[in-house]
């Protein structure tokens, strides 16, 4: 039954293409080529070129990002940001303890300052 599909089934261009490739081959027509066969295969397919170009055109500027940017994009320039313009605002939320070192120590440099 199986051999009845694929004798019914309509035959497709890329069906006819291997049929074709397949007794070049065994006819010896084809003879030793510089490419593979893949490699002739691939390049006969439009799609699998477009996909080849498009992926070289994204390598290559990858490769040459540093010479396209100029700038290291890792770093950023708060002045050019905001042109110099900034604003800050601060909103209280709440008091909290001083370390008792902190205490000291602020309460030395006021004795400090009442002195001179």
């Amino acid at each position: 039954m199986n051999a009845e599909l694929t004798n019914t089934r309509k035959r497709t261009r890329l069906d006819r293409k291997f049929d074709r490739l397949r007794d070049a081959e065994e006819a010896g027509k084809l003879g030793k080529s510089k490419t593979s066969r893949a490699v002739r295969k691939m390049l006969e397919n439009r799609l699998a070129v477009i996909g080849l170009v498009v992926f070289a055109i994204i390598l290559i500027s990858c490769l040459l990002a540093p010479l396209i940017s100029p700038y290291d994009p890792l770093t950023t320039d708060l002045r050019a940001m905001t042109q110099s313009r900034g604003s800050f605002t601060f909103h209280f939320v709440r008091y909290e303890d001083c370390p008792p070192a902190a205490q000291q120590k602020a309460i030395e440099e006021a004795k400090a300052l009442a002195e001179e």
